[in-house]
């Protein structure tokens, strides 16, 4: 499961290490789970954890914190009184061991062993065991008590689950076990994670059922997916229906394609509130939105947007979640474009091609400042159509294609543009798409001024931009005021104080007494006019 969560271990990721195998040989990780009824409960009482001190002080690096728990917790009632808890700590969710207990023959009492063991990583010769933990006051820390043997839970009438004896002072916790020579100075340190106060609720929520005779159409769900290390691109089979204004949307997981969220819809929105139950995948699945601000997730609900083109698109971030109150995610992604059409690049070949100059003005710049930039670009005509190829230097060989309309030049977006295969970041499809540079919303396509003489073309209307998904979030490469210009027309070097030049204007039409960056429209004294990129 991807998850996250904040684990020591990944510093030992980068060591070369030589396992020593020392564990027990009687060592159990109950990893499959156990036979019987199982049971989801919704988890509640206290959590405590280790955090860093923001900013670093070097005296007292961490510092106690705690919380209210949230989550679930799956329990398994087996034969012969045996009681099986998953992942018994709400914050530790990195190993996805079981515990076992016994239930008293008046089915009152779990009583569950400590020590036990919920995870083992052979390479490192590294185990983690369940135990209980007393509040070092001097230290502010938890230590290991290795007095409390075991710990115990009772169930009520109602079927409330509470844990006995434990408080502040009292944790129930986690820590390392290292059996190879290493890591001795990990042995028996608590791993920054317990619970105390623990109660257990049963979870009675229920997935979504939709109006009976739904008329769905079917769409193509993608995005980028982060795998827990990458990001991935991913497409899904999905269905969307209407009953009057209530929206319905199938298969968004795909581990659970069957599942539902609802929606409203208006205008040429559709907005799917946050925090819906799809149902259980090993644990309950929740549907959560959310915006990024200032690099942290603040829950939202998710607004698509219809273009008018068969494509729903939405900026904003959906996780797929097992706790609706918190990011504990088995998969989250970029933005989601629903669209009747599935992607394809395209692949042209036989035409000939001449080489033009694209300029434009572009954020690149420090902090974000616009600056001048061009690049060279293929440009091929056949009848109608226009295709370029190589309008963003990240995928060279990418075609897009636009089409003549009277003294304008159209181009219908998104146009996928392939895979960008970042080394860090992971794969990402790559698109083509436009936008109103006051309000963000994405346009259905963008028109330039056409010029059938020359076969120049310019836009100043709104930027187009090479962004990560049909969503156009996450811009790449944004390009504002582009003109393309046969090379052949591009002449650079050119000052006013040349002799036949008699005025030099920009793209805009303003008078200038130098070339500027960009188009330039040269008035020679000859009375000819030439197009000038510099």
């Amino acid at each position: 499961m991807k998850k996250t969560v904040l684990i020591m271990w990944a510093m030992l990721l980068t060591l070369t290490l030589q396992a020593q195998n020392k564990a027990p040989e009687d060592m159990v990780v109950i990893e499959q789970q156990p036979e019987g009824s199982l049971y989801i409960y919704n988890r509640e009482g206290y959590a405590v954890r280790e955090k860093k001190v923001e900013p670093e002080d070097p005296d007292n690096p961490y510092y106690l914190h705690t919380e209210k728990q949230t989550g679930t917790i799956n329990i398994v009632f087996g034969k012969d009184n045996k009681v099986y808890m998953f992942q018994p700590l709400s914050n530790l969710v990195t190993y996805d061991g079981w515990i076992e207990g016994t239930l008293s023959e008046d089915g009152r009492t779990i009583t569950v062993p400590m020590m036990q063991y919920i995870g083992y990583t052979k390479s490192f010769d590294m185990a983690v065991q369940v135990a209980m933990f007393r509040l070092d006051t001097e230290k502010n820390t938890y230590v290991f008590d290795e007095s409390v043997k075991e710990i115990t839970y009772t169930i009520s009438e109602d079927g409330t689950i509470k844990q006995n004896g434990t408080s502040k002072n009292l944790i129930l916790g986690a820590m390392n076990r290292a059996f190879g020579d290493t890591f001795t100075y990990l042995d028996y340190e608590w791993i920054q994670e317990g619970d105390y106060a623990s109660t257990y609720t049963l979870f009675t929520e229920e997935p979504l059922s939709v109006p009976e005779g739904l008329e769905t159409e079917s769409f193509y769900l993608t995005t980028c997916e982060f795998d827990g290390s990458q990001w991935r691109p991913i497409t899904l089979n999905c269905k969307l229906g209407f009953d009057g204004d209530d929206a319905y949307l199938q298969g968004i997981f795909e581990y659970m394609p069957m599942a539902w969220i609802k929606g409203k819809r208006e205008g040429n929105t559709v907005t799917f509130p946050t925090k819906q139950f799809m149902g259980t995948y090993v644990q309950p699945i929740f549907f959560k939105g959310a915006r990024i601000n200032n690099n942290v997730a603040e829950e939202s609900d998710v607004v698509f947007t219809f273009d008018g083109n068969d494509t729903y698109t939405t900026t904003d971030y959906t996780y797929i979640t097992t706790d609706k109150d918190d990011f504990v995610y088995f998969t989250y992604y970029m933005g989601l474009t629903l669209s009747k059409h599935k992607d394809t690049v395209l692949n042209i070949t036989g035409l000939e091609t001449e080489k033009y100059v694209f300029s434009y003005r572009s954020n690149i710049g420090e902090e974000g400042a616009m600056e001048d930039g061009s690049n060279t670009v293929e440009v091929a005509f056949e009848d109608k159509n226009i295709y370029i190829k190589g309008l963003w230097e990240g995928l060279p060989e990418a075609w897009v294609k636009g089409y003549i309309e009277g003294d304008k030049l159209v181009f219908d977006l998104p146009q996928y543009l392939g895979m960008y295969n970042d080394e860090y970041l992971g794969l990402f499809p790559m698109y083509l798409t436009a936008f109103d540079d006051k309000t963000g919303v994405l346009k259905p396509q963008v028109s330039f001024d056409y010029n059938a003489e020359d076969k120049s073309f310019n836009n100043h209307d709104c930027p187009l931009s090479i962004g990560i998904n049909k969503t156009g979030y996450l811009g790449i490469q944004d390009y504002y005021k582009g003109a393309f210009v046969s090379e052949a027309l591009s002449v650079k070097g050119i000052e006013s104080t040349d002799a036949g030049v008699e005025s030099i204007y920009d793209a805009q039409g303003i008078r200038h007494n130098t070339l500027r960056n960009g188009l330039n429209i040269v008035k020679m004294t000859d009375g000819t006019v030439r197009k000038v990129m510099k």
